[in-house]
């Protein structure tokens, strides 16, 4: 065996133990540092009578996405390019399968990390990613961690052959608004628990149109919460109640249910349920969502359920 070190000026720095003969390589207790993220565990090279194999388990104390960006997407790939596609990792593998070579090599990856950090979003906690990449196509057999309280789980399939097609599943359960939206959810008295469900499979060379191709359904629903009384005014157009609660200060009041559905279709959704139920108002809504573009255009129907202008 042999101990082996690397760096590059990402920086990364790799600890491992490397073994080798005639059937593979493997790096065994392997310890990677790459900025803020670190990895742990071991990587196995297999050769195959007809298929090559690398398999890689995993663990992680802390993920962050700014580090391993550089190691997904190429520095020369055009704005809103698929990073699947236009990816350093997968454009590597898709580079490789179409060298010519004896044997192609598929990989599998297993990954477990206590906390992963992504610009913009809160930190996530218990993660867990286990994925395929074999003959040009990606398969994510899970994609799962914890925002808060919730949970959020997601699969799908990428072909990297060009136009790149995708399809997937997410999941969302139990997880509080706040959470996710953070002082806006704060500033707006908005809490309650979020639970949702999107299926959506599309093709394209971009980001853009992938978006424009999405075809499939989305829904969400929020139980259990409030809303600030300010902005159940401003919905429901009552314009006593909101001087009052510009006057006052906003109260939090009872969000009985709010609910959506969204039936895509070519990349332009179809709202076809919207409904927000609070204490003093039912509100219901109809409109479209254009993925493309990223524009929304809705209607919204507000009944007040309490007479007077207070």
């Amino acid at each position: 065996t042999a101990k082996a070190k690397a760096s590059t000026p990402a920086p990364l720095r790799l600890d491992a133990t490397l073994r080798g003969g005639a059937g593979g390589y493997a790096l065994a207790n392997a310890r990677a540092r790459l900025g803020r993220s670190d990895a742990a565990g071991e990587v196995r090279w297999v050769r195959g009578d007809e298929r090559n194999a690398l398999h890689a388990e995993l663990t992680s104390d802390t993920l962050d996405v700014a580090d391993l960006h550089p190691l997904l997407v190429r520095p020369d790939a055009p704005s809103g390019a698929a990073s699947a596609s236009g990816g350093g990792v997968a454009h590597a593998a898709e580079r490789g399968a179409s060298a010519p070579r004896a044997h192609s090599t598929d990989i599998d990856v297993q990954l477990a990390a206590r906390r992963v950090r992504a610009p913009g979003i809160p930190e996530a906690r218990d993660a867990s990613f286990v994925a395929s990449l074999g003959d040009q196509v990606l398969h994510v057999t899970r994609l799962a961690f914890a925002l808060g309280h919730g949970r959020v789980a997601a699969s799908g399939t990428v072909d990297l052959a060009q136009p790149l097609r995708a399809d997937g599943e997410l999941d969302v359960s139990a997880l509080p608004i706040e959470t996710l939206l953070g002082e806006s959810a704060a500033r707006h008295r908005l809490t309650g628990v979020l639970h949702g469900h999107a299926a959506l499979r599309g093709s394209g060379d971009t980001v853009d149109a992938l978006l424009a191709d999405a075809t499939g359904t989305v829904s969400a629903a929020l139980a259990h919460g409030t809303i600030s009384s300010l902005l159940d005014a401003e919905m429901g157009l009552q314009g006593g109640r909101i001087v009052k609660s510009l006057l006052r200060g906003a109260e939090p009041i009872a969000l009985r249910c709010a609910a959506a559905v969204v039936e895509v279709r070519a990349g332009r959704g179809t709202l076809r349920t919207l409904v927000v139920d609070s204490e003093r108002t039912h509100t219901t809504g109809a409109g479209t969502i254009d993925l493309a573009h990223r524009t929304l255009d809705v209607v919204l129907t507000p009944q007040a359920k309490q007479p007077g202008l207070f």
